[in-house]
């Protein structure tokens, strides 16, 4: 049984994912579209939304052990071939460092960096040749960011994971960064950001798809994300650091 599996399903960008994997003919052998996340109420309306009624509930919080296992145990459980991972669960801290506490800091670690990389790795023995793995980083990955310190320092995790994996499964599995700007979702209300406005979570989706599909290394959204990277490997970083930094003190809420 092939399926397709989705972290971070219920809202954003998952979300998106969930709808665009659903009507995407290149996805249409998969049998099941794994639906992950905690909030299940918004899964099973998501699920009922798809029109082609493949869409499977998962509901597990990926920021605990048990929620990662929840996953691998089904895919173990139901023999499943993983013919596309999207990798996209994880949340943001926004404002000074030490104003967060050590039990957030710890969440958003685990979700963004240790929940993504041991699905990767639990689910990698269930992925044939030709599988697709869409890695959700951040235009954030490129330039460590002051007030944005810890989720900047995840999101570069997440970039470096999926272009060192897509050199180590080069031929057999296409891993696909997706780094984009801020997304016009609930991230950045969740973040404690003054603002929640930018791109459509639809188009940097379907850039996304086109990308992962076309065998890019990375999709970036837009000519903001991709000035970002150039200008990261030509201009001083202490100069990008601090621009950051201007940028995310303006949008913090305090």
């Amino acid at each position: 049984m092939k399926v397709a599996v989705i972290t971070g399903a219920s809202a954003g960008l998952g979300e998106a994912f969930a709808r665009q994997v659903d009507a995407h003919p290149a996805f249409s052998e998969v049998q099941e579209i794994w639906l992950v996340a905690r909030r299940e109420a918004r899964l099973h309306a998501l699920a009922a939304e798809l029109p082609s009624g493949r869409g499977v509930v998962i509901s597990a919080d990926l920021a605990e052990r048990t929620g990662v296992e929840a996953v691998l145990a089904r895919a173990r459980s139901s023999g499943a071939r993983v013919a596309l991972l999207i990798n996209n669960a994880g949340f943001g801290l926004l404002g000074a460092f030490e104003g967060h506490s050590a039990e957030e800091l710890g969440r958003m670690l685990d979700l963004n960096v240790r929940a993504g990389t041991l699905l990767l790795h639990g689910l990698v023995g269930h992925m044939d040749p030709g599988a697709i793995v869409v890695q959700v980083a951040s235009a954030a990955a490129h330039v460590p960011a002051p007030y944005f310190a810890a989720y900047a320092a995840s999101k570069s995790y997440a970039l470096a994971l999926a272009l060192a994996l897509r050199e180590e499964w080069r031929g057999r599995i296409s891993v696909c960064a997706v780094c984009p700007g801020p997304v016009a979702t609930e991230f950045f209300a969740v973040a404690g950001a003054r603002e929640s406005t930018g791109a459509r979570a639809e188009d940097v989706v379907a850039l996304a798809l086109r990308d992962a599909l076309a065998g890019r290394a990375v999709s970036h959204a837009g000519i903001g994300p991709k000035l970002v990277a150039k200008l990261a490997g030509v201009l001083p970083r202490g100069l990008l650091v601090r621009l950051a930094g201007r940028r995310n003190l303006r949008r913090a809420r305090t």
